[in-house]
């Protein structure tokens, strides 16, 4: 029994020997908790999506996934942590929609597509235009007809300057022809307190953290901005439906991790991903928020990311909008 001990040790050391050095990496990955980088504050969509993928993928990997919020400047100040971090597969930073836009808007100190390498793209989701009840719009058509007679007087929230919700208001204004007062907020939270009370007037938000305001009544949809209708909103039209023609944006979720991380390692965590994407109480978690799981390839993100940045940058060129770089 000692022989065939000694004998299966010297052999797998020497399988181990033969491993070309990133696939030991890959092999021996995670040693230890990963960590995923949030850079925006506790509470919203992609915060929400990340620990409820991050309990699957953490018993797929065989180690902990900690969460960690790091809010800021649109999402350059967390994503410029996970810049810095070790390129060892155990920091992972999530990359959403405003990832394409913020390169235009915010002074950053790193290259969204270098400095940075993809993995995978898990999660799409519509954003819905919502309106305080008080306003006295039902449809996207009442809602251009009250703008038009009252030209920036009705006040268009977001969760920030040059996140995905703001530009999406600013492509109605541009698409819609039509004038109205942008408010910026730190995040979702406190815009939709205002818009519920009324200090707001519309919004354009992410389906996962408006659920509630909309299960209660307390904010009414007007419209979603995918392509089709969201199972989860069947009655509530697109906003080509509603009559805004070329109108399209999506809330999308990925990881990223540094440059420099082996390929092994960004195939065994890809692998990972599909795993978690694929197993029914994740997904079925997921669909029942409005939000549609999916698995792409690390190339394939990649090319998304790269069409999402050419699309709201030519928002930006076209409509002349005044961002200030932050």
């Amino acid at each position: 029994m000692k022989h065939l001990v000694i004998t299966c040790a010297l052999a797998g050391a020497l399988a181990t020997a033969l491993v070309p050095h990133g696939r030991a990496e890959a092999l021996d990955y995670p040693t230890k908790p990963v960590t995923v980088i949030v850079p925006f504050p506790a509470g919203q969509a992609s915060d929400v999506i990340v620990r409820i993928i991050g309990q699957r993928l953490g018993s797929i990997l065989g180690q902990s996934i900690i969460v960690e919020n790091r809010p800021g400047a649109g999402g350059s100040v967390g994503t410029t942590a996970g810049v810095h971090a070790e390129p060892d597969g155990h920091t992972v930073t999530l990359a959403s929609a405003a990832y394409a836009i913020t390169p235009f808007t915010h002074q950053q100190s790193f290259d969204a597509l270098t400095d940075l390498v993809p993995v995978s793209q898990f999660a799409v989701t519509p954003l819905v235009l919502v309106a305080n009840p008080g306003l006295g719009v039902d449809t996207v058509a009442e809602l251009k007809a009250l703008a038009t007679e009252r030209p920036g007087e009705i006040m268009f929230a977001s969760s920030g300057i040059g996140t995905t919700h703001h530009l999406s208001g600013e492509l109605f204004q541009s698409l819609a022809g039509v004038e109205m007062l942008h408010v910026p907020y730190a995040g979702s939270a406190q815009a939709h307190t205002d818009l519920i009370s009324g200090r707001s007037d519309v919004m354009f938000d992410n389906i996962v953290p408006l659920a509630p305001h909309l299960a209660r009544g307390t904010l009414k949809p007007l419209a979603v901005t995918t392509a089709s209708r969201a199972p989860s909103l069947p009655d509530v039209p697109t906003m080509q439906e509603a009559g805004i023609d070329d109108f399209e944006a999506t809330a999308w979720f990925g990881f990223l991790v540094p440059a420099g991380t082996p390929e092994p390692v960004i195939e065994r965590l890809n692998a990972a991903m599909g795993e978690a994407m694929a197993d029914p109480a994740v997904a079925g978690r997921l669909t029942e928020m409005g939000v549609e799981p999916i698995h792409t390839t690390s190339e394939a993100f990649g090319t998304f990311i790269r069409a999402e940045m050419d699309k709201w940058k030519s928002l930006i060129d076209e409509t002349g909008i005044e961002l200030g770089m932050q």
